[in-house]
């Protein structure tokens, strides 16, 4: 086992296992390991364990994590079944339950001669990847369920689910289960999701600056933009924009031809970039360093999210830029309880129903400005740092 770092103090030890870099702070799920990272650094010293071999330690975690990088962690197969996952959106590790051997024996040797207070794990897949199964002191960020990822992914694909698909989805449902009632505590970012032993931690946005207030304020004299934020290797963002364009977009063009719609995140294959691109009113920009000026030209941000899991932090950003939105029911998923439809937010039922409110939202900029402040409200009270982080360290009974 590869160690960067070193301790400055005597506390309290626990391994955080996590394949992204939790450091970095783009993607949404490199922010919810930040803040878990952030929120145990803060009562213990971590040994964070990544796939991620070019993960560096920043002077913010300098002395309180070291990195751990097992040996061999990038084999041949590890790098199909990224490709497996990039191409459907669920990684073989993770549906299959299979283990990579190697690294297992090599990470039970170090835990067995360590003296870990727990440990907490991000996502099922690296869990089963690295047969962490045995470990009586795991807390487990469940993020991702797996049933419900091959569910939606099915669904979209094919229109209905077979024999085959049920008992592929009761499988998971049940390893979820075991994993859960095995686990100290589990947690998930979809309120619905919980159970017991199995806590609601939502998800929070923090990369934002704060919004200018009079950006409603002139939405009715500006042609109407539309604004997509989100990794777009992610499969589920990829295929939820394509179905936009393909069955939205053309809808809104014939009641207002001038309208633009902005596509932001990084990873777009080539083919698509120029496909889109070729399309009337798309504009692709890519990775956008600043996103307060994009949310900030939007007349509202768009969330035609139709597969996948967890919960999409692209809708809290809208809402703490103060950015009206509107979504598939799919994308709304993990926020129900906050979010109404007519009330903060538009919540679409169809294609035809998302072009709709596309054009309602537009064409009444009161709404929208009323839109803006109920979603910064949102924020305040149900999405910070303070509800996180107290509800992490209850979860794990840290006194």
């Amino acid at each position: 086992m590869k160690v960067k770092g070193e301790f400055k103090q005597q506390r309290p030890r626990v391994l955080f296992v996590v394949e992204v870099n939790p450091f970095l702070k783009v993607t949404g799920s490199q922010q919810r390991s930040y803040l878990i990272l952030k929120t145990l650094t803060d009562k213990f010293n971590v040994d964070v364990l990544t796939l991620d071999s070019r993960t560096e330690i920043p002077r913010e975690f300098s002395d309180t994590a070291r990195v751990l990088l097992p040996q061999g962690c990038h084999n041949k197969l590890d790098v199909l079944f990224h490709l497996v996952e990039r191409k459907l959106g669920l990684s073989p590790y993770e549906v299959f339950a299979m283990r990579h051997i190697g690294m297992a024996r090599e990470l039970k040797r170090w835990i067995k001669s360590s003296d870990y207070r727990f440990i907490c794990v991000r996502y099922l897949d690296i869990l089963t990847r690295l047969g962490l199964e045995w470990s009586d002191r795991l807390v487990v960020d469940i993020d991702d369920v797996p049933s419900l990822k091959y569910k939606s992914n099915v669904l979209l694909g094919q229109g209905r689910l077979d024999k085959n698909d049920l008992k592929r989805i009761g499988e998971l449902e049940r390893m979820v289960d075991k994993l859960i009632e095995k686990s100290i505590i589990s947690f998930v970012p979809d309120k619905e999701a919980a159970k017991e032993k199995c806590i609601y931690l939502p998800n929070i946005p923090i990369n934002y600056k704060k919004a200018s207030q009079q950006r409603v304020e002139e939405l009715d004299a500006e042609k109407c933009k539309l604004l997509f934020v989100g990794l777009l290797s992610y499969p589920p963002n990829k295929l939820g924009v394509e179905v936009f364009l393909r069955e939205v977009w053309p809808l809104v063009l014939k009641k207002l031809p001038d309208a633009e719609f902005y596509i932001v995140g990084k990873g777009l294959p080539e083919e698509y970039l120029q496909k889109w691109s070729d399309i009337r009113g798309v504009r692709v920009l890519g990775f956008v360093e600043d996103l307060e000026t994009v949310y900030k030209e939007a007349s509202m941000a768009v969330v035609p999210i139709y597969s996948g899991a967890g919960t999409n932090i692209k809708v809290l950003e809208a809402l703490e830029y103060g950015t009206p939105e509107v979504m598939s029911k799919f994308g709304l998923r993990g926020f129900k309880h906050v979010l109404k439809d007519g009330e903060n937010s538009l919540i679409a039922e169809d294609y035809k129903d998302f072009a709709n409110k596309i054009l309602e939202l537009y064409r009444d900029p009161r709404k929208a400005k009323l839109f803006s402040g109920r979603g910064k409200a949102i924020i305040r009270e149900h999405y910070n740092f303070d509800v996180f982080k107290s509800t992490l360290l209850e979860g794990i009974n840290y006194e």
